[in-house]
């Protein structure tokens, strides 16, 4: 349940945190390295080289109530490709951006029955690629446009799977114009 970097010499591990609680979420900055994680429902920042370790956002209180208790409500960190903005879900508030340079975390889109989970930014970092849906619906996505802040939601192919990275998930094309996804047959991809 911690955070690891594995050197490229395929060999050499060093170990990024050290929670008393899982982390649970986590991404690296495409820019230099620092390591955004989530553990006990705060989202913490970590430089490359394991110091300077701080907490950016505290979702408060777990509800054990909550039939999803046992995954923290602050979830999913995506850096944007520049390394300035973290987009984060909040199962009860909704989409929001920290600015890494401000310290300032700001709800973009409300969103309390937690439907919108960052995905990845675009390579030109002026789109954000958003899963949608929960457990009980079927699976879509969308892209917010951070500048506009405008969310457009795409119609699905059939059978599609966002849930499960181990299917590849979704990716954008290298111009930033579509992104691709895999549905559930075997080795069948298609473009929005």
């Amino acid at each position: 349940g911690q955070g690891f970097r594995m050197e490229r010499d395929g060999k050499t591990m060093t170990q990024l945190t050290f929670e008393d609680s899982d982390v649970t979420d986590y991404d690296v900055s495409p820019e230099d390295g620092t390591f955004a994680f989530v553990t006990n429902n705060q989202l913490s920042l970590v430089d490359y080289d394991c110091s300077n370790r701080r907490m950016l956002v505290d979702g408060g209180p777990r509800d054990e109530n909550d039939p999803r208790f046992f995954k923290d409500p602050l979830s999913n960190p995506v850096f944007s490709p520049d390394g300035q903005t973290i987009a984060y879900a909040h199962r009860h508030k909704g989409l929001n951006l920290y600015d890494v340079t401000t310290g300032i975390s700001k709800l973009v889109i409300e969103d309390p029955m937690f439907g919108l989970s960052p995905v990845q930014y675009s390579p030109d970092g002026t789109k954000l690629l958003l899963a949608m849906g929960q457990w009980e619906t079927p699976a879509a996505h969308a892209v917010y446009h951070p500048d506009k802040n405008v969310l457009v939601r795409y119609a699905e192919a059939q059978d599609y799977i966002n849930c499960c990275s181990y299917h590849g998930g979704p990716a954008w094309s290298p111009d930033s114009s579509s992104f691709y996804g895999i549905a559930s047959i075997h080795d069948t991809g298609y473009q929005y």
